[in-house]
């Protein structure tokens, strides 16, 4: 049995100042009080067939070019599975198990961003850690942004990227989005306001930083 999914490009516009992209989606702009409202338009629908392990919905999607083609890692939340597609073709081309447990175990993946094929971040559910992992799926490197030497924690809240793809990176930082943690409705206007929508990870030290609301 085959399955078809849509992908659907979004726009995420408070990174725009820190990481460099482009759309070929068409924006309306106006101005209204010094604030700007964007329109998107939905330009093409592109199906990818996909097996009976695969479940119809993925909250994680990247689309990376490597070699001058373009491929489409989507998540196997099931089987907790990094799968990579030729964007062309639809073409399975890489299914990289991440292991939850163990030696090499990771968790439940929450967030993913694709470098290369052989390179890929991986963020785990609700953990504040940060992963490097190979085609295999084997840990390169791992990234402990949890706390200071001092045991304080280095994060005001917790990284949230679970039902939406808010993970990249730019030289050797990381960029996360983040949430209040607990019960958001006891939570003052104030300090909902200010809350960090996203903090940076630095790769070579582990240092934190906030970004400006």
């Amino acid at each position: 049995m085959t399955k078809k999914i849509k992908y659907f490009c979004s726009l995420m516009l408070f990174s725009a100042a820190l990481l460099s992209c482009e759309s070929t989606a068409e924006k309306e702009v106006s101005e209204n009080n010094s604030s700007k409202q964007y329109t998107l338009t939905k330009t093409a629908t592109k199906h990818i067939p996909l097996d009976a392990q695969t479940p119809a919905k993925s909250h994680v999607l990247n689309i990376f070019e490597e070699d001058g083609k373009e491929y489409l890692g989507y998540l196997n939340s099931n089987l907790n599975r990094i799968q990579i597609y030729d964007f062309e073709t639809g073409d399975l081309q890489q299914s990289t198990k991440i292991a939850k447990d163990g030696p090499e175990g990771i968790g439940r993946i929450s967030g993913f961003k694709i470098v290369s094929k052989d390179s890929i971040f991986v963020l785990p559910t609700l953990v504040t850690k940060l992963y490097l992992v190979n085609s295999e799926g084997s840990i390169v490197k791992m990234v402990d942004f949890s706390y200071d030497k001092d045991k304080v924690a280095k994060t005001p809240s917790k990284s949230w990227t679970i039902w939406h793809n808010l993970l990249d990176y730019k030289g050797q930082k990381v960029l996360l989005t983040s949430g209040p943690v607990g019960d958001i409705n006891k939570r003052s206007k104030s300090q909902l306001t200010n809350t960090p929508i996203a903090f940076t990870v630095d790769l070579t030290n582990e240092e934190v930083e906030t970004v400006p609301v």
